[in-house]
């Protein structure tokens, strides 16, 4: 018996799907785009260029005179950019001997700003005007004492009757531990009240430190006072062309705070010779911000 017809609702065999081309390159999708790198971060500045607050204090007990000196200044440098700064001091001082008389200084407010040379090298500039709250018969009361024990450095701070202008120019390198730091500063102190006199001083040091949690550096520094020879009021710069310091000093870091101390010695006259005339300690506390 023949077999029988296959059924009708048997569909029938599907047929083949023709192959189609492989695509050209120029038809392929774009390759997956990198990722963006993230943005680069600036390189932390070093220590004494950061903002913070901190305490600077000096004392000083000339060797032939029966009085002691002791200066302070309250420092501020508050972030407005990752490297520009606004900064602010304000300078007390002290006199002890029979009496103790003490005294506030000419307070400053400036702008600093950091500019990075390569990945060890930074360059810091600013600019500050200082208020003339320190008159002469606070002066003359205090004997120009707070003054001495920094050797000059900021004289502007207690110069009676004066308002100063000071432009600071710094350099710092960094190799390895080892940090090497340089300033200058021009200040310009202009008359107020009873004085008629246009004063200038000029600011320099060099500082070497060696260390990271604890460090010991050796810093020099000079004032030149060209035009003190005829002061309004009188001071113990009266008269001194220049006046050269050393200083050597440790430093002691602790998470963000830190603790400077050193014997500021001054070089030549009229505070030198170091260790014969006068000398000083000098003590720094504050907190840095990271």
């Amino acid at each position: 018996m023949p077999a029988p017809p296959p059924s009708a609702s048997t569909p029938p065999p599907p047929a083949p799907r023709p192959s189609s081309p492989a695509p050209s390159p120029a038809e392929l999708p774009p390759p997956d785009e990198a990722p963006p790198s993230p943005p680069k971060k600036d390189a932390a500045l070093p220590w004494a260029l950061r903002g913070g607050f901190a305490l600077d204090t000096a004392t000083a007990t000339p060797a032939d005179d029966d009085f002691t000196a002791m200066s302070a200044r309250v420092l501020a440098s508050m972030p407005l950019t990752s490297h520009v700064f606004l900064d602010a001091r304000l300078p007390l001082g002290v006199a002890i001997s029979r009496s103790t008389t003490a005294s506030v200084g000419n307070a400053s407010l400036g702008i600093r700003g950091v500019v990075e040379l390569g990945s060890d090298t930074w360059v810091n500039v600013s600019g500050a005007i200082g208020l003339p709250l320190l008159s002469g018969a606070a002066q003359r009361a205090s004997g120009g004492a707070p003054m001495i024990p920094m050797a000059f450095w900021d004289v502007q701070d207690y110069m009676p009757s004066l308002l100063p202008l000071e432009l600071r120019v710094g350099l710092e390198k960094r190799m390895d531990i080892v940090s090497i730091r340089a300033e200058i500063a021009p200040v310009l102190m202009m008359p107020v009240g009873r004085s008629d006199e246009v004063e200038v001083a000029f600011l320099h040091a060099a500082e070497i430190e060696a260390g990271r949690v604890v460090s010991a550096g050796f810093r020099l520094q000079g004032v030149a006072l060209p035009t003190t020879k005829d002061l309004a009021y009188t001071t113990p710069a009266e008269g001194t062309p220049y006046q050269a310091a050393m200083e050597p000093f440790v430093v002691v870091r602790h998470g963000a705070y830190f603790a400077r101390t050193g014997l500021l010695l001054p070089l030549d006259e009229p505070l030198g010779p170091p260790l014969v005339k006068s000398f000083g300690f000098r003590l720094a506390l504050g907190v840095r911000f990271e």
